[in-house]
């Protein structure tokens, strides 16, 4: 019998540059399935770990990105298009149709309902862990507060707000912020891995020991110690229940929370909910 020759796909990750663009270059890097190229509009960290890198991309907002990205498949033969930021996930999931390549994301209810922190805290509203949100200053019993731009990422503009006159001359500045109750403590990630039905699999925590824009680039294992209702509680509100309403409408395959423990007896604890190639947002448990 002969060895039979392997067909690789080709696969073009855009961004390439990004902290997410690095995680699915890594993963998938010693494939023999898979022959990765980058695609990138900025001169970054990309043009050193990509063996095969196209530059000179306009950016996304441009007009003609989406005339470029087809003329790259074309001329390279690309399969596969996976976007590696927030903005590329919802242009690509809103212009599938027009791009001549598979396009590796969800459908566009599920990116841009994930892009804004405002339409996934309505998306999820029935759910007792959300946090509460103020409509404006008038509502607002007590500060601290939390606020943050709807749409954005890294922490980017996100700040802790001590006073009414300190948030109204924030709101001046930025009037697109969610509102949020101030959620202190330290912070874990839950790792939630599903089957396509949504049946949850695994559920790991880890500690977040260095953070970098917003994703922690260090972490361990960790075993949190609480007590077994708040468990209970953690793995209905955080895992089960919310997956659930996610896999009716969303399309993913793995949902991180990020637990916030409060210094409080019993501790309280809350988290914060991330799909993949979206933002994040906190929520309480």
């Amino acid at each position: 019998w002969r060895l039979r020759k392997v067909e690789k796909k080709k696969l073009l990750i855009f961004p390439a540059g990004t902290e997410i663009a690095f995680e699915i270059l890594n993963a998938l890097k010693y494939s023999k399935f898979v022959e990765i190229y980058g695609g990138t509009s900025a001169d970054d960290h990309s043009e050193f770990v990509y063996k095969r890198l196209v530059k000179g991309f306009p950016y996304i907002e441009d007009p003609g990105f989406l005339d470029f990205l087809n003329q790259v498949i074309r001329e390279n033969g690309i399969d596969c298009v996976y976007p590696a930021h927030d903005s590329a996930s919802v242009l690509f999931s809103e212009h599938r149709d027009e791009i001549q390549a598979q396009v590796i994301i969800a459908e566009p209810f599920t990116t841009t309902v994930c892009r804004s922190k405002a339409e996934t805290y309505r998306y999820l509203s029935e759910y007792d862990f959300i946090p509460k949100t103020y409509p404006d200053a008038e509502s607002i019993e007590s500060y601290p507060v939390f606020v943050k731009p709807s749409v954005g990422q890294g922490s980017k503009g996100a700040c802790k707000i001590g006073s009414r006159r300190e948030l109204e001359e924030t709101l001046e500045t930025d009037k697109d912020l969610v509102i949020c109750e101030y959620l202190p403590g330290m912070e874990y990630t839950s790792d939630c891995f599903t089957d396509r039905n949504g049946k949850l699999l695994v559920c790991k925590f880890r500690d977040r020991e260095r953070i970098r824009s917003g994703i922690a680039v260090r972490s361990r294992l960790s075993l949190i110690h609480i007590s077994e209702p708040t468990r209970q509680g953690l793995q209905k509100n955080s895992t089960h229940d919310s997956i659930s309403k996610v896999h009716g409408s969303f399309r993913s395959s793995w949902i991180r929370v990020d637990i916030i423990s409060c210094w409080k007896s019993p501790p309280e604890y809350r988290a914060r909910w991330a799909c993949p190639g979206t933002v994040e947002s906190t929520f309480r448990c």
